[in-house]
Parts: structure tokens; sequence; C-alpha cells
């Protein structure tokens, strides 16, 4: 009888505390969540900068388009590692709306196009960076949050990047 304050105090501290990088994605829905968003992001972001390297004639644009592809696209590499050490597996392409608005986005042309897609990239990662610190202080998954953790300081800098060059 006089443990069970003892084991009560053991069961909660391990609630509360972070779950390892072999915890299953199916016990961890929100961390789940991030990373199927934060893969669904990095691959928009590569189509939408080779589509912006195709249809823009602005230098600083194109130069933003390239920053994104590199950094997505290693972002994307660092996550594929975190999702496979997690057993869990990332889409392939952006998601449904993300899709849209890249056909959209794909309709325009000259200045247009280059507002449009740099009004695009500052609500993108204003979103990726509100997920990202929600990720970092709420997270259950190390591995996940520190991903989160890692990311969240190159999306401030696309996010600078981004209303600097508009």
């Amino acid at each position: 009888m006089r443990n069970r304050p003892f084991a009560a105090a053991v069961a909660a501290l391990a609630l509360a505390a972070p779950a390892t990088a072999s915890a299953r994605p199916m016990d961890f829905p929100e961390d789940r969540s991030f990373v199927v968003n934060a893969a669904h992001s990095n691959l928009a972001e590569i189509a939408t900068g080779r589509l912006a390297l195709r249809e823009s004639d602005d230098t600083a644009v194109r130069a933003f388009a390239r920053r994104m592809i590199t950094d997505h696209t290693a972002a994307q590499a660092k996550l594929r590692a975190v999702a496979r050490a997690w057993d869990t597996r990332l889409p392939s392409r952006p998601s449904p709306t993300q899709r849209r608005d890249a056909a959209r986005l794909a309709a325009l042309e000259g200045e247009a196009f280059d507002r449009a897609y740099l009004r695009r990239q500052i609500v993108a990662h204003r979103q990726t960076l509100g997920i990202c610190l929600l990720e970092i202080d709420a997270g259950r998954v190390a591995n996940v949050r520190a991903y989160a953790a890692e990311t969240a300081p190159v999306v401030r800098t696309h996010l600078t990047l981004a209303k600097a060059t508009r």
C-alpha cells in the first residue's frame, strides 16, 4: 500500500515523458500529422520552386526559388530519415490543395506570377512556422520534435526572404 503513491508518480512521469523514436505512428496522431504535413510542404515548395524557375524572369524571384528547391530538398531528406526511423510512410507528392494552388499559379504570367508566388510563399511559411513551433512545444516523439526544432529557423529565414523579395 505504501508504494501506491510512488507507482502513481512513476506512471504519471511515463505518460508525460516524450516518446522515443521507436514509438509507433498510430500512437501519436499529432506527431504523425506533423510529419505528413511537413512532407507535403517540402514537396509543394520544391514543385512551385521549379515552376518559378520556368515562369519567372525576375532574378530575385528565381534566386529565391532556387533556395526553396535546395533547402526543401535537404529538409525532405532529413524528414525521410525521421520517418524511416519511426516506421511511417511519407507522401510522394503535394496535397490536393497544394496541387490546385500550383495549377492556379501556373496559369499566371509575368509580374502577376511573381506576386502570387511570393504571396503564397509568405502565407505557407507563416503556417509552417506555426506548425513547427507547435510541434516543438507539444510533440511527443523525440526525433520528430528535433526535426521541427532544426527546421523552424530555416522556415523563419525563408519567410524573411520571401518578404524581402517582393
